[in-house]
């Protein structure tokens, strides 16, 4: 290639760059001008959308395009500005809903969150504070007292299927509880756990913690509806 190529070749990969940013040590690829000049368009596109609307997310305020895509209102897409980083396991909140961030598409230009309505909140097990009554002669009974604390969740009797893209009824009696990820959450919320839900009482089957990343992560419990032996 002649001296005239190259330098053709770095103008062109340069396009757009102001001079004081351009490296001599470090020239910028024809793959990143490309990369550039794909990420300003999308971003004057981005803004340009007359959906664009703002949420709260991870408890800043963003904005976003969101897409009813899956025609269910328990199932929204939030399509960020490029480079913007979006985490699965964060809650969004818009005007009107609580969403659960479930998965992402792992775009840097095109990042987009797929969430789950927060459709009711979970008591979570805390653990216990004791309580001192006294009986009639005056002496103390001690009593262990449930801490819960309320959480937003997704409660459902249905799943997303990520590698079918669609939604499948669960059996009947099961129903799946999703909520942010915090460390005392797990220490505290075990197996066979049970709770009131829906006018009757669940039991909880399993407990594990859907993991992206180090930092991405929520809980997914499994609940089994408690039949009554009368």
């Amino acid at each position: 290639m002649s001296y005239l190529d190259r330098y053709k070749r770095r103008m062109q990969a340069n396009a757009g760059v102001p001079k004081e940013e351009i490296s001599s040590d470090r020239p910028t690829s024809l793959r990143e001008a490309q990369l550039n000049r794909a990420t300003d368009s999308q971003r004057r596109s981005f803004y340009d959308s007359p959906t664009l609307t703002q949420i709260v997310y991870d408890g800043q305020e963003f904005d976003v395009i969101r897409s009813d895509k899956y025609k269910d209102i328990m199932l929204q897409t939030f399509l960020f500005a490029p480079n913007t980083p979006v985490k699965i396991g964060t809650i969004i909140e818009t005007e009107d809903y609580t969403y659960l961030a479930t998965d992402k598409n792992g775009e840097t230009i095109f990042p987009e969150l797929l969430a789950k309505l927060c459709n009711d909140s979970f008591e979570v097990p805390m653990g216990f504070e004791q309580r001192i009554e006294h009986d009639r002669f005056g002496n103390p009974i001690y009593i262990d007292v449930p801490i819960t604390i309320s959480v937003p969740a997704v409660i459902s009797d249905k799943d997303y299927s990520v590698s079918s893209n669609s939604i499948i009824p669960l059996p009947s009696g099961r129903i799946n509880i999703e909520m942010p990820y915090e460390p005392e959450y797990v220490e505290h919320f075990k197996v066979n756990f049970r709770f009131p839900h829906s006018g009757g009482d669940y039991t909880v089957t399993d407990i594990r913690v859907v993991k992206l990343t180090p930092t991405e992560k929520y809980i997914k419990v499994s609940a089994t509806r408690v039949v009554s032996e009368a």
